[in-house]
């Protein structure tokens, strides 16, 4: 949604107002046109911002995510954090199907 709106600001709106200014000599549509650009550069650069916000959060999340542990499940089994092997026992100092070492 937020990149129709940008489109609409930054290239159809201005398109538009470039057309009917040609046939009309009204002053004030020029100032229009570049509002309207303003307005779609501002909603660019603040998507581009959340959008780097975003990416900095995943990296964290992936970060912490591929530590070496393994989490306890219901069924009394433990699960690889790295790979996902679902069948590991409290004892086990490595992962059976990946490998990596427990820390």
């Amino acid at each position: 949604m937020m990149a129709a709106a940008i489109s609409v600001f930054l290239v159809i709106l201005p398109v538009l107002l470039h057309i009917v200014s040609t046939f009309s000599h009204a002053k004030y549509i020029v100032w229009i046109i570049k509002i309207s650009i303003a307005i779609g550069i501002i909603l660019f650069l603040t998507l581009f911002v959340l959008l780097k916000i975003e990416q900095r959060q995943d990296r964290k999340i992936i970060r912490e995510y591929k530590k070496n542990t393994k989490i306890r499940l219901e069924s009394g089994y433990y699960e690889c954090q790295t790979c996902g092997f679902n069948k590991l026992s409290k004892n086990d100092e490595y992962c059976r199907s990946c490998g990596i070492r427990f820390s």
